[in-house]
C-alpha cells in the first residue's frame, strides 16, 4: 500500500506539521491529527523507511513474528474495540492470512506485518476521506537535524533539504544498542554480533551447530523463530543479565481491588505493597500473578508522575526487568514453539553478561561471558552470535545524528531517569535543557519512556498520539507555509 498515492498538496492557508519518524508512532500521530482537526492541515511525515507505519517491529515479513496480544486489544479506534478484528475479517484472507481453525479474529494474534498493513490502511482512508482539507506528504529520507526557522522549524534531511513546518512531532521510534565489540587481538576476520533485524543475520544458519542469542525476551524469541524458519537444527545458548525468559500471554482479567482509582498511592513503595497483598490473595484464590500487572497498568501514567526521581530510579534498577517480563509477553503459539525446542534439549539459558568475542582457530567464535554474581570470565563456543538484548533508551548514548543535534542545541534534554527525553506527559510537549516547554516541539512514543514509563507498546503509543494530536489541534491556528528550503547548517 502506497500512501503517497493519496497525497494532496495545499497552499498557504493550512497549518504545517512535520512528523519525524515513519514507524507506528508517526503513523498513529498523523492519523490522530487528521481525526482531531477540523480546519485545513498539511502533514509532512519524514522517515527513512520506504513504507509508513512499520518501523522495526512491523517491517518484518516473517509470518512467525506475531503481535504480542489478541486483536481485540489493538485496534486504533479506542471507541471501537472490535475495529481491528472487523478489519481482519474483511481483509486478512485477501492478504494471505487466516487465524488458526476455531480461533475468532478478535482472539487471534495476527502477524506483525499484517498489523502494519492495517495501520497503513487506516491512515490511507483518513487522508482520502479528508482530501478537501488535509494535505499529506511522505518524504522517504533520514532526518539529521532540526533548525529554528522564524516561528517554526526547518527539518534537515540527509539528502540536504530543509522542510519548513510550523510544528514538529518527534516520533523517532527505537534506537538499536551498539553491538558489543570483539576482544582485542581477534584472529582472522573480526567477528561481530549479528543484527537480528537484517535478513543476512540468518544466512547459512542451517549449517550452524551452536547459536548464541544475547537476550531472553521478546526480541530473543523473534531471533529463535527466525532461525527455526531458516532451517537451523542446532542448539541455542541464550544469555541475559537476569535470566528472565519470555512468557506466554494469557487472556486474563485484571485482579480486582489491587488499587483504588479514587485513592491511588502517592509512592511507588505503596504500589509494591499493594501488589504483594494481591499476590497473597491470588495464591489463596487460584488466580494468576499476571493479573496484578493488568490491574496496575491503566494507572501507571499517574503513578509514575507522582513518584519521586529516587523511586523511579529504584524501580528501574531493581524491578524493571520483572515488570517487563510479566507485562510484555508473547503469543501462545510462539511460546509453544520455544517450549518444543526446550523439550528437545536444544536450548540452554544462562544468567550473566557478555564481555568479549574472539575467533577461535577452528573458525568458530569464542564468546567470553561473566556469570551473574561472579567475577570469573567463562568462554563458550558458538558458530554465530545474534544480539537481541533490547534497545538503547538513553539518548546520551545514541549515535543517531538527529539525537546528537537536538542535544547539542539544547532543544531537548535527557530525562533524569536516563530514559528518553524530558517532556510534559499529558501533551508530549518537549522540555529544553532549561526545563522550559519548547514551542511547537512534541514527542510521541519511545522518546517519552522516562516521562510516562509505558510508552512503547501499541496501546500506550496510541494513547500518546491521541493526547498530543488533541493538544496540537487545540493550539494550532490556521496558517503557515510549506516550502523546501536550502539546508543551512
Amino acid at each position: 500500500m502506497l500512501i503517497d498515492s493519496f497525497s494532496v498538496e495545499h497552499g498557504m492557508a493550512n497549518a504545517q506539521i512535520g512528523i519525524v519518524g515513519g514507524g507506528l508512532a508517526g503513523a498513529l500521530t498523523a492519523l490522530k491529527l487528521i481525526r482531531a482537526t477540523t480546519e485545513g492541515i498539511d502533514i509532512t511525515l519524514i522517515g527513512s523507511d520506504p513504507e509508513i507505519g512499520r518501523g522495526i517491529a512491523y517491517s518484518t515479513r516473517n509470518p512467525s513474528h506475531l503481535v504480542n496480544g489478541p486483536a481485540k486489544n489493538f485496534g486504533v479506534e479506542p471507541q471501537q474495540p472490535d475495529h481491528l478484528a472487523r478489519w481482519l475479517q474483511s481483509h486478512a484472507a485477501a492478504l494471505g492470512w487466516q487465524p488458526p481453525a476455531g480461533v475468532a479474529f478478535a482472539d487471534s494474534f495476527p502477524p506483525r506485518w499484517l498489523y502494519g498493513t492495517y495501520v497503513q490502511h487506516q491512515l490511507e482512508q483518513a487522508i482520502a476521506q479528508n482530501a478537501g482539507r488535509v494535505g499529506f506528504r511522505h518524504v522517504s529520507d533520514r532526518v539529521v537535524g532540526l533548525r529554528r526557522h522564524g516561528q517554526g522549524y526547518g527539518i534537515v534531511t540527509q539528502s540536504g533539504a530543509a522542510i519548513a513546518v510550523g510544528q514538529v512531532v518527534l516520533a523517532t521510534g527505537l534506537f538499536r544498542k551498539s553491538a558489543t565489540e570483539p576482544a582485542e587481538g581477534a584472529r582472522g576476520a573480526r567477528p561481530s554480533i549479528h543484527d537480528p533485524w537484517h535478513d543476512q543475520a540468518y544466512d547459512g544458519i542451517d549449517r550452524d551447530r551452536e547459536v548464541l542469542v544475547v537476550g531472553t525476551g521478546l526480541s530473543a524469541l523473534d531471533v529463535i523463530l527466525s532461525a527455526e524458519d531458516a532451517g537451523f537444527k542446532g542448539r541455542y545458548i541464550a544469555i541475559s543479565r537476569r535470566g528472565l525468559l519470555v512468557q506466554e500471554r494469557l487472556d486474563l482479567t485484571a485482579w480486582p481491588d489491587v488499587l483504588d482509582p479514587q485513592d491511588l498511592p502517592t509512592q511507588l513503595s505503596q504500589v509494591v505493597a499493594a501488589a504483594r497483598r494481591a499476590r497473597r490473595s491470588i495464591r489463596q484464590n487460584d488466580g494468576h500473578l499476571h493479573q496484578i500487572a493488568g490491574a496496575i497498568r491503566p494507572h501507571l501514567p499517574e503513578l509514575w508522575e507522582r513518584a519521586t526521581l529516587r523511586e523511579k530510579r529504584q524501580f528501574i534498577r531493581h524491578l524493571r526487568p520483572f515488570w517487563e517480563n510479566i507485562l510484555h509477553r508473547a503469543a501462545p503459539v510462539s511460546v509453544e514453539r520455544l517450549q518444543a525446542i526446550q523439550r528437545a534439549g536444544r536450548f540452554t539459558q544462562v544468567s550473566g553478561r557478555l564481555t568479549g568475542l574472539d575467533r577461535a582457530e577452528d573458525g568458530s567464535l569464542a564468546v567470553q561471558w561473566t556469570p551473574r554474581g561472579s567475577q570469573v570470565t567463562r568462554t563458550v563456543r558458538a558458530d554465530r552470535v545474534i544480539g537481541a538484548d533490547g534497545f538503547e533508551f538513553d539518548w546520551r548514548k545514541v549515535s543517531d545524528p538527529l539525537v546528537k543535534d537536538l542535544l547539542a542545541q539544547g532543544l531537548v534534554h535527557p530525562d533524569d531517569t536516563g530514559f528518553g527525553i524530558a517532556a510534559h506527559g499529558a501533551s508530549g510537549q518537549v522540555l529544553d535543557s532549561a526545563g522550559q516547554g519548547v514551542d511547537g516541539l512534541y514527542a510521541v512514543g519511545h522518546p517519552l519512556r522516562g516521562v510516562n514509563w509505558e510508552s512503547n507498546s501499541i496501546g500506550e503509543q496510541l494513547a500518546g498520539a491521541i493526547r498530543t494530536a488533541e493538544f496540537i489541534a487545540s493550539r494550532t491556528p490556521s496558517g503557515g507555509v510549506r516550502a523546501e528550503l536550502e539546508a543551512s547548517q
